[in-house]
């Protein structure tokens, strides 16, 4: 029983460090960044939402680069064992969202139009 007992304070203790941990970087980073959060929070005061483009204009370019496909999004998550390919059944997933890019119309799009109602109607 005093295992137990140990084992779970042991992994409480952990948990705790592993939270104080994150909420003290993210509290430094909040410092740091504390005038782009001003800007950000009167423009949001002006107008309640922002996209992306209006958010670069502001504070600038995010300070990495992003990650859009799965590839990289799961690369280096993984050991060197595990495979972390994308399954066969996902791997057009994100297809819409390039069409989408590449500025195909809505009405080239075999989903558009389906609304509300539901498939099958």
């Amino acid at each position: 029983y005093q295992r137990r007992v140990h084992g779970g304070k042991l992994i409480d203790d952990r948990v705790r460090n592993l939270v104080d941990g994150a909420k003290n970087e993210t509290m430094e980073l909040l410092r740091l960044h504390k005038d782009k959060l001003g800007v950000l929070a009167e423009e949001l005061l002006k107008k309640e939402t922002l996209g992306k483009e209006e958010i670069v204009k502001l504070i600038g370019a995010r300070p990495f680069t992003e990650k859009s496909t799965y590839e990289e999004i799961v690369h280096g998550t993984g050991s060197f064992e595990e495979d972390t390919s994308l399954p066969e059944g996902l791997k057009n997933w994100n297809e819409p969202i390039k069409k989408e890019k590449e500025g195909e119309s809505a009405e080239t799009d075999p989903d558009a139009g389906k609304g509300e109602k539901g498939a099958g109607q």
